[in-house]
């Protein structure tokens, strides 16, 4: 790619927020900041964190019906619309994404960014990517999926007019996640390497995230994230980058739960010897703990004060969570709830059918699977302790008992109280 191309994709996708990759589309309480920054929990990476930038935007909008979102700018004293974002289904599954961006240049550019996706069974198989600016078309690509028992196994990119295959990458999966990723770039006649992605794990949870890049024949490493959690969720992140073969500070993400409807997120960028402020986001969620604007904030060194700069107000399908709601209530029982260790689930199902029961916390993060097979019968019952069946303890707090088949979706609230 061009370094104009580089540039437009950069304010592309600032402007853009990765987030809400929840299979649980009743709460993403603290799950979207995550995306914000592009940061990565132990479900993230096994579903796909580092998965192709449009079909990781695809796998979100779907799962969490996102019908829209409007951008704005803080100038002069008022909120000015600088892009908006509409979504499109079919069949209850997501066909086209839809950006407008007005650009901070000069002339005021306008940008189009259009995905139109297609689907084999249930996998997203292709998506053809197109970028218009100022009506005129500036670059096309087009990405295909091979999937394999739920997880991205290969991908390959053909990119401009003629349609040359440009990028292709290999994953590994390992006990249920993806551990290693090779990119490559068609270059010369030839495939060439290009980045490896890796992962370590501690205790079952996600540790660290590792990027090589292939330069002159060797390996070199390029940058590095550090995880830490407070119970269930992401409370710091560790950006380092390689430099003089040692690792160096780049960013601290922080995160806090301000209260049950408000995510605080700061981002500070090491300078020589400290920590220096330079953005935060505040995720605010409404009364069905929805996500409903973002705002993003700026450290002012000369006044030493934070000023807002962005918004981002979002339209979800709410008809699809008061769906699963209802259902909910008809075809799991849940008992003693709210429950301190034991939990027993008495799901009706239909029989001789594919079923899998899932526990997921308030982020919409998979904590554990509770059944993944064939039912014998209309109903299963479930007993499940919480204290032998985890590496670690499960703290209190809400979560969500979803039942899958193949043509519903069933959700539970349950409470854990110690």
């Amino acid at each position: 790619m061009n370094s104009l191309l580089h540039k437009i994709l950069l304010i592309v996708f600032l402007s853009i927020p990765l987030f809400l990759k929840s299979e649980n589309p009743i709460s993403f309480l603290n799950n979207s900041q995550k995306y914000l920054e592009n940061a990565k929990s132990e479900q993230d990476f096994s579903e796909g964190k580092f998965y192709p930038g449009s079909l990781y935007l695809a796998l979100n909008y779907n799962s969490t019906k996102l019908l829209s979102y409007e951008i704005q700018t803080f100038e002069n004293n008022e909120w000015i619309t600088t892009g908006t974002m509409n979504v499109s289904y079919e069949n209850n599954r997501i066909s086209l994404i839809l950006y407008e961006l007005e650009l901070a240049d000069v002339n005021r550019s306008t940008m189009i960014q259009r995905y139109e996706i297609q689907w084999t069974d249930d996998y997203i198989s292709q998506i053809d990517v197109s970028y218009t600016m100022n009506e005129n078309d500036i670059y096309f690509f087009r990405e295909f999926y091979t999937f394999e028992e739920g997880f991205l196994q290969s991908y390959y990119t053909e990119t401009t007019a003629d349609l040359v295959e440009s990028e292709r990458g290999e994953y590994i999966v390992q006990e249920g996640k993806i551990t290693n990723a090779l990119i490559e770039v068609f270059s010369d006649g030839s495939w060439q390497n290009s980045i490896h992605y890796y992962a370590e794990y501690s205790n079952g949870r996600l540790s660290a995230f590792n990027s090589d890049n292939w330069i002159s024949g060797n390996w070199e490493h390029s940058y590095r994230e550090e995880y830490t959690f407070t119970d269930d969720i992401i409370s710091e992140i560790l950006t380092q980058q390689w430099s003089s073969s040692v690792w160096n500070n780049y960013s601290l993400s922080l995160t806090e739960i301000e209260s049950g409807l408000s995510v605080l997120n700061t981002v500070y960028l090491w300078n020589e010897d400290e920590w220096e402020e330079n953005i935060r986001q505040i995720l605010t969620y409404d009364d069905n703990q929805t996500l409903s604007e973002v705002i993003t904030q700026r450290w002012d060194q000369n006044n030493t004060d934070w000023y807002t700069s962005e918004r981002i107000l979002f339209n979800f399908d709410v008809s699809a969570t008061n769906e699963l709601t209802y259902t909910e209530q008809n075809t799991i029982k849940a008992y003693p709830n709210p429950f301190n260790p034991n939990l027993s689930l008495e799901i009706a199902c239909e029989k001789n059918s594919e079923l899998s029961v899932d526990l997921f916390n308030i982020k919409g993060e998979k904590i554990i699977s509770l059944f993944n097979g064939i039912s014998d019968h209309n109903t299963i019952i479930i007993n499940w302790n919480s204290e032998y069946s985890l590496d670690h303890p499960l703290a209190s707090g809400v979560y969500f008992v979803r039942a899958k088949q193949k043509n519903s979706v069933s959700y539970k609230k349950v409470l854990l109280l110690k």
